[in-house]
């Protein structure tokens, strides 16, 4: 078996007449970012013509309007890049025109999110006083609203333009190691993010040190890349995104359960009065072990991820 997950046993040589997009989904991504941000701008804006008080508001709660903010972009990067290397690599093509096509698609993004969001504060004029009444936590509602939002406003227009985009046919190829590292750093940021931000009522009572905490997954994230940028070749012979998310979660959740085990080990040292344990040299040395052990997790994941897939 070979010992780079990520190279093939053969690799065919590209046919110098065909052209190759090895760029193509990083410039989406970059796309899809600048469209995100943009959507946030446009919704500050809005918010502050209908309420003169929301920029009090918005500082109150800085750290968690940046991490959100934050998060809406890496996943318009993750989710966007993943999605077109997996279309250009399984149709093996190109896009003739991608600067139009960009265009188009970040246009017709930014339309959509505009009149999603007029229709979403139509309905909810009309029907909150009913939704309110519901016996559930409204926070179910609005997360399958932001699902649904998401798939409306930048799934199906970023599927649209691919399907609608001018082609042709593409060299095999290679992609950048660099991508596939850079990728699944920022998918460990972004779920991260995503788990403070479900805590970010009690984040929000620690004041200061809720910038500390929010602050955490951008150096989780940046020691997966330097790990995945250390173990992987220069040229990756396949990209594989589905495995490459894949191994992302994998990672993610591992961790989190180490840190859960961890912190279960803690309490119970608090419980049966082992104070031992709690001291500060005791949790310095803790802390530094968890965040170390995203070093192992991420080799691990690699390796059996694309192993499996070899044997």
């Amino acid at each position: 078996m070979h010992a780079n997950p990520f190279a093939s046993t053969t690799m065919n040589m590209p046919d110098r007449q065909l052209p190759v997009a090895s760029n193509q989904p990083l410039a989406f991504a970059l796309t899809c970012a600048a469209v995100a941000a943009l959507s946030t701008l446009f919704s500050i804006l809005l918010s502050w013509l209908q309420d003169p008080n929301y920029p009090t508001y918005m500082l109150h709660n800085l750290p968690a309007w940046i991490a959100s903010s934050t998060a809406a972009i890496l996943l318009s990067i993750v989710v966007a890049a993943l999605f077109v290397r997996s279309y250009l690599e399984r149709h093996r093509i190109t896009f003739v025109q991608p600067k139009r096509l960009l265009l188009g698609i970040g246009l017709a993004m930014l339309v959509a999110k505009l009149l999603f969001g007029l229709l979403l504060r139509w309905l909810f004029e009309i029907f909150y006083p009913w939704l309110d009444g519901l016996p559930f936590d409204m926070e179910w509602v609005y997360g399958g609203l932001q699902i649904i939002s998401f798939s409306l406003t930048f799934l199906l227009p970023l599927w649209l333009g691919l399907r609608l985009g001018t082609k042709a046919p593409a060299a095999p190829g290679t992609v950048a190691g660099d991508e596939a590292a850079l990728l699944l750093g920022l998918s460990i940021i972004f779920m991260g993010l995503q788990l403070l931000l479900s805590f970010s009522y009690e984040l929000r009572q620690l004041h200061d040190w809720s910038y500390l905490m929010y602050a955490g997954p951008l150096l989780h994230g940046t020691l997966v890349f330097a790990c995945a940028r250390h173990m992987l070749p220069p040229r990756l012979a396949r990209f594989k995104p589905g495995r490459l998310a894949l191994t992302g979660v994998l990672i993610f959740v591992a961790w989190l359960l180490a840190q859960l085990l961890l912190a279960g080990l803690l309490v119970f040292a608090a419980l049966t009065s082992y104070d031992a344990l709690l001291e500060s040299l005791p949790l310095t040395l803790a802390g530094i072990a968890a965040l170390a052990l995203l070093w192992p997790l991420t080799l691990f994941g690699l390796r059996w991820i694309y192993r499996a897939e070899a044997a």
